[in-house]
């Protein structure tokens, strides 16, 4: 697989990805969710622009550079480190907000990174969203474009994190074929939701 084909792989399941969370639409149920799904989306890009950072750098820098060309606001390290420590790393981790942040789907980038009357830090996950959509459409233009630097970068992020595969089927060890040492059990087929990472694309 060359370079373009393995952009073209990354950029198809990374679209993929973002119209999973499209699907939930507007859920109160959901919110928490879906800013966990959010966060694993720039977890995920981030990983191939920045390959050779820890995670925390990784993703405050995906932040700093790409939704700062859609929103300055994205530019400032506090910002950045909100969205990773206060709301990332805080909902992964322990399902929770940091103290301090309040999460919204107002859809209203006037409030979004604005404080409430109780200084409130408000994040607004439909402006947080779509901004994150064409930060991602920006980072995709600048990896097709040929630049060098980017495109080692993306390949030693491939080569670490390769991309999605979805599995029909599973081979398993079987004792009563001592040849193969497999057996192959077929699986329920979900599309859009049993995914894992494998090395053999």
């Amino acid at each position: 697989m060359n370079t373009e084909q393995k952009i073209a792989l990354v950029k198809r399941n990374t679209e993929e990805f973002i119209s999973q969370i499209d699907e939930i639409g507007f859920n109160e149920d959901l919110g928490l969710s879906k800013f966990i799904l959010i966060s694993c989306l720039i977890d995920a890009v981030s990983s191939y622009c920045y390959p050779k950072k820890n995670n925390n750098e990784q993703y405050k820098d995906f932040i700093k550079t790409y939704l700062g060309r859609v929103n300055e606001i994205y530019e400032d390290e506090v910002n950045a480190t909100v969205l990773y420590a206060s709301i990332r790393c805080s909902l992964v981790h322990s399902f929770s907000i940091s103290k301090g942040v309040l999460l919204t789907e107002a859809g209203d980038s006037r409030i979004h990174f604005e404080r409430n009357n109780q200084n409130h830090l408000i994040v607004d996950l439909i402006t947080l969203f779509d901004d994150l959509k064409k930060a991602i459409k920006l980072y995709f233009k600048d990896l097709s474009s040929g630049k060098r630097d980017m495109q080692k970068n993306f390949k030693k992020g491939f080569s670490k994190n390769p991309p999605f595969e979805i599995f029909k089927s599973v081979d398993m060890i079987d004792p009563n074929q001592p040849v193969t040492g497999s057996s192959q059990i077929q699986t329920i087929s979900y599309r859009k939701v049993n995914f894992r990472r494998s090395h053999n694309s």
